[in-house]
């Protein structure tokens, strides 16, 4: 694929996001070189928001409308960075954001700050790291998000496949 068929299918995809109307950027950090590891711990992150957000029934047809929606795009970062993956999501349905953004956070990895009388259950790491940002309320601002956690594609043509919708992260 040539450098100008990257740039298109990167602002194909960018564009895209932005019709999905995606609130949250994260940043996810795991002290693993393991592709398959890491989507698996993003998968249980997905599980684990969608059940606390929708209840134990999250999974039924009923509710899918309703569950966290979103992107995953992985990265190796160039310097020093190692692999992380960004991620563009739309809460579960009934969250408040800054109800979102804390749960974001303890249910990732445990921060002591965080009240802990509130249980989300065990993280999901204990070492791992997670900076979520409010996206702006204009597909300008979705736009420009979704274009920097795509910027592999335009460089690497493997990172063409290095992205999924995160229903579809590896669950085994």
């Amino acid at each position: 694929m040539s450098y100008a068929e990257r740039i298109r299918y990167k602002e194909a995809l960018a564009s895209a996001i932005v019709t999905w109307g995606c609130d949250f950027h994260v940043m996810a950090a795991l002290p693993t070189d393991s592709r398959l590891v890491r989507e698996r711990q993003l998968r249980r992150f997905v599980v684990r928001m969608n059940r606390l957000a929708l209840g134990r029934n999250w999974h039924r047809e009923i509710n899918r409308e309703r569950r966290m929606r979103g992107i995953a795009v992985f990265e190796l970062g160039r310097r020093g960075g190692g692999l992380h993956a960004h991620l563009m999501l739309v809460p579960p349905v009934g969250l408040e954001p800054e109800e979102f953004m804390l749960m974001v956070l303890q249910v990732w990895s445990y921060d002591p700050l965080i009240n802990p009388r509130i249980y989300f259950g065990a993280p999901i790491t204990w070492n791992g790291t997670m900076y979520v940002q409010r996206v702006g309320d204009s597909d300008a601002d979705r736009h420009r998000v979704a274009r920097y956690d795509l910027k592999g594609v335009e460089f690497q043509e493997a990172a063409i496949s290095e992205w999924k919708f995160i229903d579809d992260l590896a669950s085994s």
